[in-house]
């Protein structure tokens, strides 16, 4: 055996091939996309001066000031309320004289160095219906994200090493992040997309939908010779998401079972099914209560089993045991419409804490049902025309800008034109069906966007030997005799047209 070693290198010099000619088929036309060019302002105003700093990154680190007193790990805190911790650090401890851009997790980005490579300091956070709480953030320097490849880039050149591509992708991402920071202060943010409460569509089940924007920043790709465009985007998209509707829990639960909320009073309450049925719809829904003036916010555990007049619990103050009924009337003068006929929701803080459903009212919280998806294609989905007139007025409703963290990276969006390109219209092409089929060749005409395969048999089709349906739901929501007959026709079909 040799006793020579393999050396491998960690990095290998690779030329990307240029891309080939657009070609010359079809008719010559013009397409707008939705895409807006975003420039740094120092490159719109003197691109011959070199770009004024790098980027700072920094690892950012929110614990509780206040540790759990059952010596449990503390939960992960929310990304939204990391948002709103690190907005009332900027304003008491920056005091808004260095903006940064965080991705509310554990990255901070900023233009100018911090005074220091490591600060630590102490913020209250106080929220409507929330009891002020304190929160230690710790700060550590990790590493500069230097401007020059990216701005290199951005001119056409391409990265001369793998850090230099690194880095203009950590830049990339820092303006990402930096653009969507912003808006989802103003919005009802959820990933890369952001809400508007007043743009609501109302849904069967206590649903309504919500509409938004898409937002990213991304590079405009290459040209004919291979080469970066020199053009960073904002690509801007409509985007649609079902929320619950804000209403009282007793009228959610009747729009859930389709009744109205004053026949409850005609029951003696909810067996097992229903309350089962209850905490698989509602189990880590965000309510609010509003039986105390400070209105406190707490995510649903589950519902008891029994109604409000029976359940039961030691009552810390007297050290005997009563009902949520009796306690609530005797604590907050408060008699209990539904007391006799509905459950309590449970919550878990220290201990179990009961709540009549009817002082509860949900707040905003995602849910996409399987009962109203077809109603939210519907509503989502729009024709070209309107979806352009859509994102430009969300366009408008972000406004770039006055954008002030836009300002203060020095960065410009030009929203008055979307990108237009050069395109081609090819001619439609000729579908080929079996011989036996009512048609052999079939020719879809521009507008269709869809026709019926009716009499139409594939040429040659492939023939599954294993094959399984997998039903994603209760027996109640998709009998086994409902998904036998869709197998059935399943199968006929195929048969049909030779699959």
């Amino acid at each position: 055996m040799s006793n020579q070693q393999v050396v491998i290198p960690n990095h290998v010099a690779m030329t990307l091939p240029s891309r080939p000619s657009l070609g010359d088929a079809g008719r010559k036309t013009k397409v707008e996309t939705n895409h807006y060019e975003l420039k740094p302002i120092i490159y719109l105003t003197l691109p011959k001066q070199k770009p004024s700093g790098p980027f700072h990154h920094y690892d950012c680190k929110i614990i509780d000031k206040e540790p759990r007193t059952d010596g449990k790990p503390s939960k992960p805190i929310p990304s939204s309320k990391n948002m709103l911790i690190m907005q009332q650090y900027a304003e008491m401890v920056l005091k808004h004289k260095v903006r940064f851009a965080y991705d509310s997790k554990a990255n901070l980005y900023t233009y100018e160095m911090l005074p220091e490579d490591s600060l630590s300091a102490e913020v209250t956070l106080n929220l409507p219906g929330r009891h002020s709480s304190v929160y230690k953030i710790i700060l550590h320097y990790v590493a500069k994200i230097p401007s020059e490849p990216f701005y290199k880039y951005l001119a056409g050149k391409r990265p001369e090493s793998e850090t230099d591509a690194n880095d203009v992708t950590s830049y990339i991402r820092v303006i990402d992040i930096m653009l969507h920071q912003w808006p989802a202060l103003r919005f009802i943010p959820g990933g890369k997309n952001f809400f508007c409460p007043d743009d609501a569509q109302l849904m069967a089940a206590g649903l309504m939908i919500l509409k938004g924007a898409f937002q990213s920043a991304r590079m405009a790709g290459v040209g004919m010779n291979g080469m970066p465009t020199n053009k960073l985007l904002v690509n801007i998209d409509t985007a649609a998401a079902t929320f619950r509707q804000p209403l009282n829990l007793v009228e959610a639960m009747g729009r859930f079972f389709g009744m109205n909320p004053d026949h409850f009073t005609r029951y003696p309450g909810p067996d097992k099914k229903d309350t089962d049925a209850f905490n698989k719809e509602y189990r880590g829904v965000e309510i609010e209560c509003t039986h105390v003036e400070h209105r406190p916010h707490y995510k649903i555990d589950r519902f008891t089993y029994v109604t409000a007049d029976k359940v039961k619990f030691m009552d810390d103050q007297t050290k005997k045991e009563t009902t949520v009924v009796a306690y609530f009337k005797k604590q907050y003068n408060l008699s209990l419409k539904f007391g006799a006929c509905l459950p309590c929701v449970i919550v878990k803080k220290k201990k179990d804490i009961y709540i009549p459903v009817e002082v509860c009212v949900i707040r905003y919280n995602n849910k996409l049902s399987p009962f109203v998806q077809a109603e939210f294609i519907q509503y989502a989905c729009v024709p070209p025309n309107e979806r352009v007139r859509k994102i430009q007025e969300l366009t408008r409703r972000i406004d770039f800008n006055n954008n002030p963290d836009l300002k203060a990276f020095d960065m410009a969006v030009n929203t008055k034109q979307m990108l237009i390109l050069d395109a081609r219209i090819l001619k439609e092409p000729v579908l080929a069906y079996s011989s036996t089929s009512k048609q052999s060749k079939l020719t879809p005409k521009a507008g269709w966007g869809s026709w019926n395969l009716e009499g139409q048999k594939v040429i040659s089709g492939a023939k599954l030997s294993s094959w399984a349906i997998a039903a994603f739901g209760s027996e109640n929501e998709m009998p086994t005799s409902v998904i036998d007959k869709f197998v059935k026709q399943l199968i006929n079909v195929c048969q049909i047209q030779e699959v």
